[in-house]
């Protein structure tokens, strides 16, 4: 098994810098540059990937990620083709449902079974077939390449939508089997019921859900999507994960992000090493 190293670019400075970025990747041997999508905070991705296609000759160029809420499927087809054709063969079409590239637009991220579809539209096109969409019958013929499609997921839906129909999966949070565990469904109340809980089912569903183009099960259901506006994570990142041997039992809530999860790990962790007592 190979293991490639590719770096990120959020271009939020000048175009040139981003430019200059991605010449140094490949001067410094990484293996390809992903360029955030983001019009409203962000210089333009394709841009910058069509410029760099020119400036470059072994670096892979992707979107970390596109997304298909204000692009048509047959607009997105079009600009994979292009890059594809452009870079000699080193696209990779990064995509996903959007998140701050849609909530700063007042919009909401794709439904996964309208992503799906357009997934499939895109990839019909950059494969150069004839594809009906909302009833009219589109192609690009002249498209002879196909162009890897590349999946940010992250929740057990998504990840069995990426496993069916992506080449690959972006994976944005960590697998760590110990933060990533589902507990189990709570109690009924002593009046006989359930309080309204965040999970639904009952249960609990291992971290091989986590693991990039793992095969995920078909029982069990998905946490609530809690994505906020302008924010740079994926809303299914959100996961309500379970107490790490280092926190305090009763100490934290189990729904946190990730990020803070792991500070309040190590806060605790700390206070146990120089035997102080956290707060209750």
């Amino acid at each position: 098994m190979s293991v490639s190293f590719h770096i990120g670019n959020l271009p939020n400075q000048s175009v040139q810098h981003a430019l200059e970025m991605g010449r140094r990747s490949e001067e410094l041997g990484f293996d390809g540059l992903w360029v955030a999508d983001s019009h409203s905070v962000m210089r333009d991705a394709y841009a910058i990937l069509a410029v760099l296609a020119t400036q470059t000759s072994t670096l892979k160029l992707a979107t970390g990620v596109t997304h298909t809420v204000t692009r048509h499927p047959a607009v997105l087809a079009n600009s994979w083709a292009t890059l594809q054709e452009l870079s000699e063969g080193r696209a990779i079409c990064g995509i996903g449902v959007g998140e701050s590239a849609v909530h700063n637009l007042g919009l909401k991220p794709e439904r996964l079974a309208v992503f799906e579809e357009k997934l499939g539209v895109i990839r019909a096109l950059l494969n150069g077939e004839t594809v009906e969409y909302e009833g009219k019958e589109i192609q690009m013929p002249w498209s002879t390449s196909p162009v890897p499609l590349i999946m940010a997921s992250s929740g057990p839906r998504s990840l069995q939508l990426a496993g069916r129909v992506a080449d690959g999966v972006l994976f944005p949070v960590g697998s760590e089997p110990r933060l990533v565990h589902r507990p189990p469904a709570p109690p009924s109340s002593p009046g006989g019921s359930t309080p309204r809980r965040r999970w639904r089912g009952r249960g609990t569903r291992s971290s091989s859900l986590l693991k990039p183009c793992a095969s995920c099960g078909t029982g069990g259901t998905r946490p609530r999507r809690s994505g906020r506006p302008g924010g740079g994570s994926v809303p299914d990142a959100n996961w309500q994960i379970s107490r790490h041997p280092s926190v305090p039992r009763g100490r934290y809530p189990y729904r946190v992000r990730c990020g803070r999860f792991v500070r309040s790990a190590r806060r605790s962790s700390r206070e146990r090493d120089t035997g102080s007592t956290p707060p209750s």
